[in-house]
């Protein structure tokens, strides 16, 4: 019973978990959040994002049982399938692994840099009893998030502002 009982938490808190990636995507673009509805909105593809997560942790095992680092290398192409299952909703999860792979080719030293800038707010948080937690991991995520953004190139919408044409100097007294 405790068995099953944890098998569910744990998909439970997976769900909540792609929930909160897609909440912090859209916070990066500045997008409305949707509210706490958005944690349990992947609960309509709950299979497709565990096939994705299945696949993933399969893949860099089998790239693990070569050595430990092309396990490592591996895990870091596949971060960024779950973002791209999010930003495209009819995509298979083996075709997100693969855009994956892609859109991290020459990236995953930055991303591991990246990760690596965070280590010393983490220690800190464990001294804090995981208090500072509640801001860093919000924190984290927008950062992992927004580094999607820059890797497929998104860019925000620029407002559309009338140029301003200040008036000919012979023209000051008239207005």
């Amino acid at each position: 019973a405790l068995s099953i009982a944890t098998l569910a938490m744990t998909l439970f808190v997976n769900l909540v978990t792609y929930g909160w990636q897609l909440f912090t995507l859209r916070a990066s673009r500045e997008e409305e959040t949707g509210g706490a509805e958005t944690l349990f909105s992947c609960f309509q593809q709950f299979w497709r994002f565990l096939l994705a997560h299945l696949l993933m942790n399969l893949f860099t095992f089998l790239w693990s049982m070569l050595f430990v680092i092309p396990g490592i290398i591996a895990g870091y192409s596949y971060t960024q399938t779950i973002h791209i299952m999010l930003d495209n909703p009819d995509i298979s999860p083996l075709e997100a692994i693969a855009a994956s792979k892609q859109l991290m080719r020459g990236h995953k030293m930055e991303y591991f840099i990246l990760e690596l800038s965070f280590l010393g707010w983490a220690y800190l948080s464990v001294f804090t009893f995981g208090l500072l937690g509640i801001w860093l991991n919000p924190y984290m995520q927008v950062t992992f998030a927004n580094y999607y953004n820059a890797l497929i190139g998104w860019q925000p919408a620029q407002p559309q502002t009338e140029e301003f044409t200040p008036p000919e100097p012979e023209d000051w007294w008239n207005q």
